[in-house]
């Protein structure tokens, strides 16, 4: 799906100007990108990685240089795949991003990659991995934001940091993109977890909704060159199993289970005020509570991850353990 999300905008004659992000039927890109133009005026668009060699003539028919620095192109016909959900990354805080730009001495293109800050405004701050690909510069405007753990594009990038040393960037969010772009689908989220960590940080894993486009979602520690879907703790993290449990869909009825992959320590399931060890797939509902284990306090207490399942279209209490 990432692939997919890629653009190669050029001029008819193929000069190379910059990335765009497809969403449904249009191409978006910076107003800057495409310097002082209008609408009306004719562009190629090109998708190196989803389709190598395709080329098709696009017009520019919105062009926002002030404020928004916004553009949007359409090509000509329909084209031959899908687009990628396009969420509106307001839950992105602390998650992984990749980028694929054009900046200087890389016309074929190069990825970066690094983590979502958090909302800076009305975007989003970004920040470059120092380990991971270069910082985020001219070049990079315009491409798609990829959240690797929703597996959607939450932004375009928009602006970067250019003193020396800075991997800072900044991008347009998803939901200001949304309101570009007619007819793409639905993206509310009314089914997510909520997930707490022993600290209290909370994050958002969204279950419904355009954004959601796996059946199974991993839960467990993150290793080297492995994120699962879920990722609790850091790699250092030995309480927790790198997989440790899932939760899958059911393609018939809709509904969320979840199960224990043979954890180390178990996954335990908090349901009505009570908290048992998960022994078997067990159908989620609302209020439910999978709670993993991350080790003990000083004062020899429990420190868990809470994922609490809400679903705000069904949210009746979940029922007691004698229900």
């Amino acid at each position: 799906m990432v692939d997919s999300a890629q653009v190669r905008i050029t001029t008819t004659d193929g000069r190379l100007l910059g990335a765009g992000t497809r969403a449904g039927g249009h191409v978006l890109t910076c107003a800057h990108v495409l310097a002082r133009d209008e609408p009306g005026r004719a562009f190629r668009v090109e998708f190196p990685l989803a389709r190598p060699g395709l080329s098709v003539e696009a017009e520019l028919v919105s062009w926002r240089p002030r404020g928004e620095d916004l553009a949007v192109v359409k090509p000509a016909g329909a084209l031959p795949f899908s687009a990628p959900p396009l969420c509106d990354g307001l839950a992105s805080a602390g998650h992984e991003f990749r980028c694929f730009g054009y900046p200087a001495g890389h016309p074929d293109g190069v990825w970066t990659e690094g983590r979502v800050v958090g909302q800076a405004g009305h975007g989003l701050q970004l920040e470059a991995a120092s380990d991971r690909g270069l910082a985020l510069q001219r070049g990079f405007s315009g491409a798609p934001v990829w959240d690797t753990r929703l597996r959607a594009v939450i932004g375009i990038v928009a602006i970067a940091d250019t003193t020396a040393g800075v991997r800072t960037g900044f991008g347009i969010a998803g939901a200001t993109l949304r309101g570009c772009v007619p007819d793409l689908p639905d993206p509310r989220v009314t089914e997510y977890l909520r997930v707490r960590g022993p600290s209290g940080t909370v994050s958002i894993v969204p279950l419904s909704g355009e954004c959601v486009v796996h059946a199974t979602l991993t839960v467990g520690r993150p290793g080297p060159g492995r994120l699962p879907d879920i990722p609790l703790g850091s790699a250092d993290e030995r309480w927790i199993s790198r997989n440790h449990c899932a939760l899958e869909r059911d393609p018939e009825s809709g509904r969320w289970t979840v199960r224990d992959l043979g954890s180390r320590n178990g996954t335990l399931l908090r349901v009505g005020g009570e908290l048992e060890t998960l022994s078997e797939t067990t159908r989620l509902r609302p209020g439910d509570v999978i709670c993993v284990r991350a080790g003990l306090t000083a004062d020899h207490r429990q420190r868990l991850w809470e994922l609490e399942y809400v679903d705000e279209l069904h949210s009746v209490p979940a029922p007691g353990p004698n229900e």
